[in-house]
């Protein structure tokens, strides 16, 4: 069995809360393969990069194996910038990023310990295989942040999806799909 690593949305995420819908559905999706490892991640109401950085290497760190991550709003977020500026000593096989806010661009979204760092040169970096997954009428999330992190990381795949989900209770088929290709 392949495990898989959830890293979730900011904000309270307790029963129904934040991104427990989605990872309810994720393990059912994927039960027969796949283990969806979901630690929960520090003060997600008031989130500070160098704590989630913390646990996300703490849990890579427990885990054997090539892996899979999905990174959950802010939780695509911190896997895209630990990613441009740490290494790992597991073999990724895969980050999906789903609804993932783009720091630094927008006046509202300028959490700057999220931002991507300007030194970094994120083409010259060796990535595994990168998704981004964004609702057209995302209300929390505009959907021209997946244009952003399309711009910056031009070999990713990038499926826009319709409707106006950003929490993804019911999932999301394409992201199931994607993962069982692998």
């Amino acid at each position: 069995m392949r495990n898989v690593l959830f890293v979730h949305s900011a904000g309270p995420q307790g029963s129904n809360q934040g991104s427990t819908g989605f990872v309810a559905h994720l393990r059912k999706e994927l039960q027969e393969d796949f283990n969806v490892i979901a630690p929960d991640f520090p003060e997600p109401e008031n989130p500070r990069f160098d704590e989630w950085k913390e646990q996300l290497k703490n849990s890579l760190d427990k885990l054997n194996g090539d892996i899979i991550l999905i990174g959950h709003s802010l939780g695509g977020s911190v896997l895209v910038k630990y990613f441009s500026e740490e290494e790992c000593r597991l073999p990724v096989r895969a980050i999906f990023s789903v609804a993932a806010p783009y720091w630094g661009k927008d006046d509202d979204w300028q959490k700057r310990d999220f931002q991507l760092s300007q030194d970094i040169d994120l083409t010259a970096k060796t990535w595994p295989v990168l998704y981004f997954y964004h609702a057209k009428m995302d209300p929390i999330v505009p959907f021209h942040h997946v244009n952003l992190y399309e711009a910056s990381f031009p070999e990713a795949t990038v499926r826009p999806l319709e409707g106006d989900s950003h929490l993804f209770e019911e999932g999301i088929p394409s992201l199931v799909k994607d993962i069982k290709a692998l």
